[in-house]
């Protein structure tokens, strides 16, 4: 089966934000919904991109979107590489955090998911000086990988960006200097090594 819209992930794009992207652009509140009725498996509320259900589910869209075999996932490893997420010296390897984080500034401007904002170092936007969000600054629901996650909070109706971008301030900013100039992960890592 072959998808009539085949849209590319952006280069910073991360292999959720481009599942919400891909999926809710066919109607479906999630990728989980459209794995199950047009592949019939289902998906990891997580979406892990290093699962073998996400493994499958590359194959699947590889084959579906006419893409070569492990251009996507090639893309998508390579966003982990460039942001140095596995180290097998580490207590703990693989620094990509799980649950869904937004720059709400940047994906009210950008309208897809940023890789780097899953990287556990990342807690301040480089571009805006604000939080990366793990919840709902209105009601502090968690976010969900869903179709609201592109948009803002499914529970309360908040849109992304409504707050001021002057709300980060100079000690964010600090935060923001402090994650450019970290060359060396395993200095900051060095407490789980």
């Amino acid at each position: 089966m072959h998808l009539p819209y085949r849209p590319l992930p952006h280069p910073d794009e991360s292999l959720p934000g481009y599942s919400i992207r891909l999926t809710s652009s066919y109607g479906f509140r999630s990728p989980d919904s459209f794995a199950r009725q047009v592949f019939g498996y289902s998906l990891p509320s997580t979406l892990s991109d290093k699962s073998i259900s996400m493994d499958r589910w590359l194959v699947s869209l590889e084959a579906s979107l006419g893409s070569s075999p492990g251009k996507l996932g090639n893309h998508f490893a390579q966003l982990r590489e460039q942001h140095r997420c596995e180290d097998p010296r580490r207590i703990i390897r693989d620094i990509v955090v799980s649950s869904p984080r937004v720059c709400e500034h940047c994906i009210s401007e950008k309208h897809h998911h940023c890789f780097e904002w899953q990287v556990a170092h990342h807690i301040v936007c480089n571009s805006h000086h604000s939080p990366i969000l793990d919840c709902c600054p209105e009601c502090d629901i968690t976010l969900k990988w869903d179709e609201n996650l592109l948009h803002g909070c499914g529970t309360c109706g908040y849109q992304w960006g409504t707050r001021s971008k002057a709300l980060g301030n100079e000690d964010l900013s600090n935060y923001s200097l402090a994650q450019q100039i970290t060359p060396d992960l395993d200095g900051l890592y060095q407490a789980y090594l």
